[in-house]
């Protein structure tokens, strides 16, 4: 097959495994017949196959060589390109954060490049404002954050803002993180109702309003919110911290059988984790479940992990040793305490109700 036709074929494929796989074949083909704009083109679709698909990790560079081209050579990048690549920068600069590994440093100095590119290029700044309050978020930095909140608020959206629905999740996100949570489930409503939808909406402002929902008591939403979400979700690799916050809910409702099956089913996806922050996410979901579990009495029912079958209070040992590290290597990378605060609240959460049936599947 020529590399057009495996692209269309990637195209028409879920985001996954199998569409990342056709997407490699054709950036090689590509390369082989060194067609330099079959190249982009591949390059930014194998950007997209990486971001959604649970790899994240490979996306940089990918990304970085086509970032690379254009700086060599802007005349060839056409206004659909360079607005693409503009675009992906934003899903660089947000990933970037998520690896402990890779220098806080690095983060600010790819928002202030994306920055730079957006008014070269006569774009508006509403995309970067909303990465530097999600950054100033992610390390704690609260005066940093609402007043780039308010930035990003009070600024027009333009070509290069996020789609207006994962716009709304990301203030809700905020919103949910400085405990406003009435005003967040009200500027959640056009997603909610189906007037706004996306790649990643309606599933993950769903996800994110879980425990707000819970924290105002309103607990038929919330478990309606957890199926909405967990269909859509399920089994994917790129939502592993999304399921954290699914196991949390079942743990915090008297849903722990439901979260034992959950957990089960997903747990394979740790091995192969989109992204440290997702696994920490993930792991401390899982530790809130199996704490709950050996509070009832099950300390010893196994659980299949790979080729063993582990009991409850070992993997909730395990669950929150790993996500202790994780956190513990963010707050080095970052100069603070934020995350390991952050989780040990999560771990010490307990139960708001007793028992909240979940909504019909």
């Amino acid at each position: 097959m020529d590399v057009e036709s495996l692209l269309e074929e990637a195209d028409g494929m879920p985001y996954g495994e199998a569409r990342t796989v056709l997407t490699e074949r054709a950036l090689r083909a590509a390369e082989a017949a060194r067609d330099h704009d079959l190249i982009r083109r591949a390059r930014f679709e194998l950007t997209s196959a990486y971001h959604f698909g649970g790899e994240q990790a490979k996306s940089f560079a990918v990304f970085t060589r086509n970032l690379a081209d254009h700086d060599r050579d802007p005349g060839r990048f056409g206004e659909r390109e360079l607005w693409r690549l503009l675009w992906q920068y934003k899903w660089i600069v947000a990933t970037l954060r998520r690896f402990p590994e890779i220098p806080l440093r690095r983060t600010l100095d790819g928002v202030d490049d994306m920055e730079r590119r957006y008014r070269a290029a006569g774009e508006g700044l509403h995309a970067v404002y909303a990465r530097r309050c999600h950054i100033a978020q992610h390390v704690g930095d609260r005066e940093a954050a609402e007043e780039w909140y308010h930035r990003w608020t009070t600024t027009p959206r333009d070509d290069l803002s996020d789609c207006a629905a994962c716009d709304v999740g990301g203030v809700v996100s905020y919103l949910a993180w400085v405990g406003d949570d009435e005003r967040a489930i009200e500027l959640a409503a056009p997603v909610l109702s189906g007037h706004m939808s996306c790649t990643s909406q309606p599933h993950s402002i769903l996800e994110i309003l879980l425990l707000p929902f819970l924290r105002t008591g309103r607990l038929e939403d919330a478990a309606s919110a957890h199926r909405r979400s967990y269909q859509i979700t399920r089994g994917k690799p790129a939502y592993l911290d999304d399921m954290g916050t699914h196991l949390r809910f079942l743990a915090l409702t008297g849903n722990e059988a439901h979260g034992l099956e959950l957990l089960q089913r997903e747990l394979p996806l740790l091995e192969r984790p989109p992204s440290p922050s997702a696994a920490g996410s993930f792991m401390a979901g899982a530790a809130v479940l199996l704490a709950r579990l050996e509070e009832l009495g099950h300390a010893g029912t196994p659980i299949r992990r790979g080729e063993a079958d582990v009991p409850v209070a070992a993997l909730r040992a395990s669950m929150e040793a790993g996500a202790r590290e994780i956190a513990a290597a963010f707050d080095t990378r970052n100069g603070t305490g934020e995350h390991t605060r952050e989780l040990e609240g999560v771990l010490a959460a307990r139960p708001y109700t007793d028992r909240l049936p979940p909504a019909p599947r």
